[in-house]
């Protein structure tokens, strides 16, 4: 999904939308559903809750689909959902490897992700996020909800490969809902000029008034 031109206002949104509106602190949530193969856990830091793991891959269809089918899911993180980008076989630690903003690197079954140089839709904000795992044949989902940091650590602790290891990450891919901003706030001086520009009209009604009078 392609994204309009973002402001330096919009980049601030992201970051106020995430950042100030804190949640209290609840317990990590577990969803599973037709087609889990195993549960997953809380291996992507900054995560409220996970579905899966599942086997085969990850999607904007499928993911629909579980949000839909699976039970409490669609209460729990709702719908809208846009796939914003995805980045396969991410490079190493520091750098790592950057598609539409979403940054992972990778030293194999663990490493660091990064959401804070995505795009924004003008006239929106970022208000909840998804990051879906894939390694060998499993996937699964970790929901990010309001007050959860833009970056953080992985790990594909809860996927395994044919010969029953932890396999090295295939690609992680980043989904989002994105909400109106709130209207903007006038600034100072849009205040002081309408404050004015009411006092001027005033004095000119009373002017007026005084001339009628003194004409009748």
């Amino acid at each position: 999904m392609r994204f309009n031109s973002v402001l330096p206002i919009a980049a601030a949104a992201v970051s106020i939308a995430m950042t100030t509106a804190v949640k209290p602190a609840s317990a990590f949530t577990v969803y599973g559903g037709a087609g889990t193969v195993r549960p997953c856990s809380a291996v992507v830091s900054g995560a409220d809750s996970c579905a899966g793991v599942y086997d085969g891959n990850d999607s904007l269809t499928d993911l629909n689909s579980k949000i839909s089918t699976v039970s409490g899911l669609s209460a729990a993180w709702g719908t809208g959902w846009n796939q914003v980008a995805r980045v396969n076989s991410p490079a190493a630690p520091p750098t790592g490897s950057t598609v539409s903003g979403f940054n992972v690197a990778s030293s194999g079954g663990s490493g660091t992700w990064n959401i804070s140089g995505i795009s924004i839709p003008s006239g929106k904000v970022l208000s909840s996020f998804i990051i879906a795992l894939k390694a060998a044949n499993d996937y699964a989902y970790y929901h990010f909800g309001s007050g959860t940091p833009l970056s953080g650590t992985w790990s594909t602790a809860n996927f395994l490969n044919n010969g029953n290891r932890q396999p090295d990450l295939s690609h992680a891919t980043l989904y989002a809902q994105f909400e109106n901003a709130p209207n903007a706030v006038p600034e100072p001086f849009t205040i002081v000029g309408s404050g004015v520009a009411l006092g001027v009209g005033a004095m000119m009604r009373k002017k007026q008034q005084k001339k009628e009078k003194s004409i009748g």
